[in-house]
């Protein structure tokens, strides 16, 4: 799996700023799709923030998720009520972001997760 730690002949500055780029535009889609999903369902039931390169969803039914980069680790890292906590390395050849344990997606678990704590359905994000 080829990940944007592992890429050959570029430098640390490089692939660190590659990260943030990718990051921010992963992180960015993931809030927006969230959004989009929970007007078009009239889901009003929750905070939701975007800041500093964290997304945080809070809902009503005191379940609170965490999305952050972890720029150190070129890694996503989400904090989830139900799954706890958990990092992911972007893999190129798949264009997502896998579990580093589990290789499960991030789009998947939250999809799943978050329809779970909300009881709606139809939450579906887009490859990165």
């Amino acid at each position: 799996m080829k990940s944007i730690t592992s890429q050959r002949n570029t430098t640390s500055t490089d692939k660190a700023q590659a990260f943030q780029e990718l990051a921010h535009v992963s992180l960015t889609q993931i809030y927006d799709t969230f959004e989009d999903w929970a007007d078009e369902i009239d889901f009003e039931d929750y905070d939701g923030s975007i800041e500093a390169g964290v997304i945080t969803l809070s809902f009503k039914n005191k379940q609170t998720f965490v999305l952050n980069k972890q720029t150190a680790a070129c890694q996503l890292w989400l904090s989830s009520p139900i799954s706890g906590p958990t990092h992911y390395n972007f893999c190129e050849d798949r264009r997502g972001w896998y579990d580093t344990r589990t290789d499960a997606s991030l789009t998947r678990v939250l999809k799943d997760e978050i329809e779970y704590v909300t009881d709606r359905k139809g939450l579906h994000f887009s490859k990165i």
